[in-house]
């Protein structure tokens, strides 16, 4: 998922342009932020409102979690992961893939939640 957004809201593991960011800072006497990205000791500075075109490592979404383990279901695996797997753009498309899953068997009905992440 990409957005418009300014260099103090980016957070580990998302991307601008090719380059994955390890952490942002605020610059001395409110002069914007340092970004430091993987690979790259040297900070690149941004101004303090100067849009950014962001690639989320973690898009917000409602997923599929596994209530014991807090694992998410990732169907290209048909499997269980620690990485956040499907998102679903709304709730109701979520409970009903639950849904049809538990009908299916592949999903126990209390093994499972929706939740929304951020």
């Amino acid at each position: 998922m990409k957005i418009t957004t300014t260099a103090g809201t980016l957070n580990k593991g998302d991307k601008v342009g090719n380059r994955v960011v390890r952490y942002s800072t605020f610059r001395d006497y409110g002069m914007g932020y340092h970004v430091y990205f993987e690979g790259s000791d040297t900070p690149e500075p941004f101004s303090r409102n100067e849009p950014i075109t962001v690639e989320l490592a973690n898009p917000r979404g409602w997923y599929v979690r596994h209530r014991k383990t807090k694992n998410f279901w990732n169907s290209k695996g048909i499997c269980w992961d620690r990485s956040r797997g499907d998102r679903f753009e709304e709730e109701h498309e979520a409970t009903d893939f639950v849904t049809e899953q538990i009908k299916l068997g592949k999903l126990g009905e209390y093994d499972v939640e929706v939740v929304f992440l951020q």
